[in-house]
């Protein structure tokens, strides 16, 4: 499969794409969609976490970190004024 991937984009004269690179780039919207650890090794095959960890990695610290803070942010507020 990697190598008919390569030969596709070598004969449409695109260079520089690999299979390696199109699962990189899928993995990562994957994981910026949401898909977890356990979704990403389904979808490719992958038998330990380790290798879909990287994208959930950068995927919680890029997104959903500040969107927890977001929703703390909110909570913290919501119980200041029943407080009062």
């Amino acid at each position: 499969m990697s190598q008919a991937i390569s030969k596709w984009f070598k004969e449409v004269e695109i260079q520089g794409i690999t299979a390696h690179s199109v699962r990189k780039w899928l993995a990562t919207k994957m994981a910026n969609e949401g898909v977890d650890e356990f979704g990403l090794m389904a979808w490719f095959g992958w038998r330990d976490s380790k290798e879909a960890k990287p994208y959930t990695q950068t995927y919680n610290r890029t997104k959903a970190a500040p969107e927890k803070l977001e929703e703390q942010r909110v909570l913290c507020n919501a119980l200041k004024h029943v407080a009062q």
